[in-house]
C-alpha cells in the first residue's frame, strides 16, 4: 500500500466507525467471532484502512476473511468464523457503495 498510496499508511479503523454498525445498511459487527486459531474471542473485527477524502478507500484485515467465506477449516485459517466473515464482507461491500 505504501507504494500505491505514498503518504497514506494503513491505520486502525476507529471502533466507532460507521463500517462496524448497521448505519451502512448491513450488520452490527460489535460481536463477531474469531476462529480458535485466532484466539476464539468475540468482539469488533480488527480492521485497518487507508482513508482518502474522508472515505475508506482500502480496508484490510490481518485476520483471514477469505478462508471463512470459503468454509476452509485449516489451522492456517486464522480469522473469523464463517457467519462473522460474511457480515464483515457484507458491511465492506455496502460501505463501498456509499458516496
Amino acid at each position: 500500500m505504501a507504494e500505491l498510496l505514498p503518504g497514506n499508511p494503513l491505520v486502525p479503523i476507529p471502533k466507532d466507525d460507521e463500517l462496524y454498525s448497521k448505519q451502512v445498511g448491513g450488520y452490527d459487527l460489535s460481536d463477531v467471532q474469531y476462529t480458535r486459531a485466532a484466539g476464539g474471542r468475540h468482539g469488533l473485527p480488527e480492521l485497518e484502512g487507508v482513508s482518502l477524502n474522508g472515505h475508506w478507500a482500502v480496508i484490510y484485515s490481518k485476520y483471514d476473511i477469505g478462508c471463512a467465506l470459503e468454509r476452509h477449516q485449516g489451522a492456517d485459517c486464522k480469522g473469523y468464523m464463517p457467519d462473522s466473515a460474511l457480515k464483515i464482507a457484507a458491511n465492506i461491500v455496502l460501505y463501498s457503495t456509499l458516496p
